[in-house]
């Protein structure tokens, strides 16, 4: 899922890009998932946790801002 979140959060990035050509920063996104299931979510839920455990503490690895409760 969190792949995927990037993958949208990319997709508005370019459309704003075509739209709005001179703009100079990216708009912000602020990408949520509203999960109503029965079971607690087993997702990955940031971006980071689709890395390999030894790789996840390196810089270059990409995070999500923060994390959602989780059922925590």
């Amino acid at each position: 899922m969190a792949l995927r979140l990037l993958r949208y959060c990319c997709r508005i990035w370019e459309a704003g890009r075509r739209s709005y050509p001179d703009e100079e920063f990216l708009r912000p996104v602020l990408p949520l998932v509203f999960y109503q299931g029965r079971h607690r979510w087993r997702y990955a839920e940031e971006l980071a946790e689709s890395f390999p455990p030894a790789l996840r503490g390196e810089p270059w690895v990409p995070r999500s801002c923060g994390r959602g409760s989780g059922g925590r």
